[in-house]
């Protein structure tokens, strides 16, 4: 192809064409940015089809990722509202002049303050595209935006969770102590039962007791805070599912 249009030249130099030969120049030299820019532009398509092709990955990972975390976020959020109602009814019949509960229902309230329900959420997929850099590949600004966020949430949720973490294992447990036999808390924590204490109670001082309603409405207050907390979890962690479903159906 090359000699064909070396023999042009020649020829019309050749022959003394000069307007002829410019005008074949300009023509091949258009022939050739032509080439060039077709070239490129195939080299473009190419590179945003692997990149649409990774999006696409990255997506499907994080989707399998989020939706594996949706049922342990719902049970968690479930359990935190049962703690806030149990505790709210323990408060209710504390005070100078405590009212009688049944057995199973104090240990089970009392349980409460010792439970602690805690969203661990896998986070390896999101993490991995976050530190890499390849967030950037996701295109929809809605989901890239909930995504960078994701994280940060998840921070704030757990600086919560620590709260509770720190009043249920580090003073609840002391005050208890001397009060109540901790083998009867009536919470399944997947570790079996060695069956009710032997050791009797007095159920009026446990009740009447102001160092125990202090804990118990400090767990209280702090586990309806982290209810919410996981309420704006769900409400997100719903939307991106939705969003990345949309994305991959496109």
């Amino acid at each position: 192809m090359i000699q064909f249009f070396r023999r042009i030249r020649q020829k019309l130099l050749a022959n003394n064409q000069m307007k002829k030969y410019v005008l074949y120049a300009i023509g091949e030299i258009a022939l050739v940015m032509i080439g060039i820019l077709l070239a490129l532009q195939v080299n473009t398509w190419n590179q945003d089809r692997q990149l649409q092709q990774e999006e696409r990955e990255i997506l499907q990972r994080l989707l399998v990722e989020f939706q594996g975390n949706s049922n342990q976020l719902t049970v968690i959020q479930e359990d935190q509202i049962m703690v806030g109602v149990r505790l709210r009814k323990l408060l209710d019949a504390m005070g100078s002049n405590p009212k009688r509960l049944a057995k199973d229902s104090i240990s089970l309230y009392l349980g409460m303050l010792s439970y602690i329900p805690k969203f661990t959420p896998k986070q390896g997929g999101l993490s991995s595209v976050i530190n890499s850099g390849k967030i950037g590949l996701i295109q929809n600004m809605e989901l890239n935006d909930l995504l960078s966020q994701w994280p940060g949430m998840i921070d704030e949720y757990s600086y919560h969770q620590e709260i509770i973490y720190d009043i249920s294992k580090q003073q609840v447990l002391d005050v208890m102590l001397d009060h109540y036999p901790f083998r009867d808390h009536q919470v399944d924590v997947g570790y079996g039962s060695t069956g009710p204490s032997e050791f009797d109670y007095d159920q009026t001082k446990v009740l009447s007791s102001m160092a125990i309603e202090t804990l118990a409405e400090l767990k209280r207050v702090d586990s309806e805070i982290v209810s919410n907390r996981i309420l704006e979890l769900q409400k997100v962690h719903l939307r991106v599912i939705e969003l990345i479903h949309e994305e991959l159906n496109e």
